[in-house]
């Protein structure tokens, strides 16, 4: 649990380089197993589903927040 994130055990979270809110679409936002565009390890979908979940939610924390994050 966790070996998702650390790019020295796993390359799975360099699944997210490259990607925003509307690549891919908002509705491909999960697990390839919940019907969306990011895979998770045979068996495990708890910690990919969280981790998809909370770069999601960054991502629009960040769109929402941008002036105040940036500036103007």
């Amino acid at each position: 649990m966790g070996d998702y994130i650390d790019a020295a055990k796993s390359n799975w979270i360099l699944g997210f380089d490259g990607k925003s809110l509307s690549s891919p679409t908002a509705d491909l936002w999960r697990v390839k197993k919940d019907g969306g565009a990011f895979d998770a390890a045979a068996g495990a979908t708890i910690s990919p589903r969280a981790v998809v979940k909370a770069v999601k939610n960054t991502l629009n924390y960040v769109a929402a927040e941008h002036a105040t994050l940036f500036g103007a």
